[in-house]
Order: structure tokens, then sequence, then C-alpha cells
């Protein structure tokens, strides 16, 4: 697994239901990803987002999958 921190102002809305974190919208913080077992770009089953959404009490970590929409910037 490798954590690593995104300085870029990347904004992420969607819904995750399976974990439990619903509708969400906010700046990712972290990115997650699970050790690839070749080469190319990461399965986005295997890649998490750490969000800061205003209307949750702390950063929530959501599927990249469960992202509907994104832009840089708010």
């Amino acid at each position: 697994m490798h954590l690593i921190g995104v300085s870029a102002d990347l904004v992420v809305e969607g819904t995750d239901e399976t974990g439990g974190v619903g509708r969400f919208r906010g700046r990712v913080i972290a990115l997650a990803l699970d050790e690839a077992p070749g080469p190319g770009p990461p399965d986005p089953a295997s890649t998490w987002l750490l969000v800061a959404d205003d209307d949750k009490p702390a950063p929530v970590w959501v599927a990249q999958h469960t992202v509907t929409g994104q832009r840089l910037g708010r």
C-alpha cells in the first residue's frame, strides 16, 4: 500500500453507499494505492481518496470508482 499526499486543489464528488459514506464532495488530501501486479495505471478498484468534505465531521476515504465528478480548484 502506498499513501500519497495531494497538494493540488483537486475537488471530487460522488456517492459511496458500500462504505457507508453516502454523498460526498470535497478536496482530496491524500491517495492510497494498493500495489499493482504489473506495469500500467492502478486499478480504480484498488485506489482510494481521502476527501475533506465540509459536511462530514472528519475526512472520509472513498473508492475511486465512486467518484462521479472531479475538477481542479473550488
